[in-house]
């Protein structure tokens, strides 16, 4: 009678283990199905992020060449007129090349710093270390290029800029500050062509002394050089766009992750292969 007994509390021992089993490997089931699930979201959601808000340089790019984006890639605003840029430069010097011409830092329409058909434009002043902003605005019919100014930006070190533009007025924040605050008499036009990086002039050129041995520099620097007068002299890194306005909380964070939007690791390797670096290297080997 014992030995029945014992043997009904073994088997109902038997079944509750099997049960729990059973129950622990389809919560395992469900919940790596629910993690797919969300993966799945996840990376669906994370496309469409960054297909509405392109960074378009990860990594700094010299600007010595004339760089075109497709106008298709930046969607417009479908919240009134308002978009954001954020991007960071490293300006290494304004006079030793084009010095009184206006440097096309980038320009979403038509380059020029006179053409009725950009916005934004982005300048580096003709004589001075200060960076000139123009919008395109209609106000009764009539287009007005609306242009203010951030004086005196830093000098061969890495600075973060945005431009917020919202409807009729347009905030600069300069390392994640307030800088620059422009209200307009007319409404922004929204660009839709191409987004040009260094337009307008540059600074490689092997006609003057300066271009010639930049393009010394750069040809040791493993950097290509198409003689092409592009940009301006100095680098241009994670130039990101969003089709709305954005707040200055959001930006003072942006600013804080640094020119690299990349991982630990990518952060650790562009350190050890810093191009600016690889410049500074090579200028000394060319003296």
């Amino acid at each position: 009678m014992q030995n029945i007994q014992l043997q009904l509390q073994r088997s109902k021992i038997g079944n509750l283990v099997n049960l729990k089993n059973k129950n622990f490997k389809l919560i395992l089931i469900v919940a790596a199905i629910i993690t797919v699930i969300l993966f799945i979201v996840y990376f669906i959601n994370k496309r469409k992020w960054d297909k509405l808000n392109p960074i378009f340089f990860k990594q700094s790019v010299l600007t010595n060449r004339l760089i075109t984006l497709p106008g298709e890639k930046i969607y417009t605003s479908t919240i009134g007129n308002s978009f954001t840029y954020f991007f960071w430069l490293y300006v290494d010097d304004i006079k030793k090349y084009r010095y009184g011409v206006y440097k096309n830092v980038f320009t979403k329409g038509q380059v020029g710093y006179y053409s009725e058909q950009q916005c934004p434009g982005v300048y580096i002043a003709q004589k001075t270390n200060d960076l000139e902003f123009i919008l395109s605005t209609e106000s009764s019919g009539q287009i007005i290029n609306e242009k203010f100014v951030l004086n005196d930006f830093p000098m061969r070190k890495w600075f973060s800029i945005a431009l917020i533009v919202d409807n009729n007025s347009a905030t600069v924040c300069l390392d994640g500050k307030v800088a620059v605050s422009k209200p307009f008499g007319g409404s922004v036009i929204q660009n839709t062509g191409n987004l040009v990086i260094g337009g307008n002039g540059g600074f490689i050129s092997g006609e003057t002394e300066v271009g010639s041995k930049l393009t010394q520099i750069c040809k040791k620097s493993g950097f290509s050089n198409n003689e092409e007068k592009a940009g301006f002299a100095g680098m241009l890194s994670s130039l990101c766009y969003f089709p709305e306005a954005k707040t200055v909380d959001f930006i003072t964070v942006k600013h804080k992750k640094g020119p690299y939007t990349e991982s630990i690791f990518m952060k650790l390797y562009r350190y050890i292969r810093n191009p600016k670096l690889k410049v500074e290297s090579a200028e000394e080997e060319a003296e």
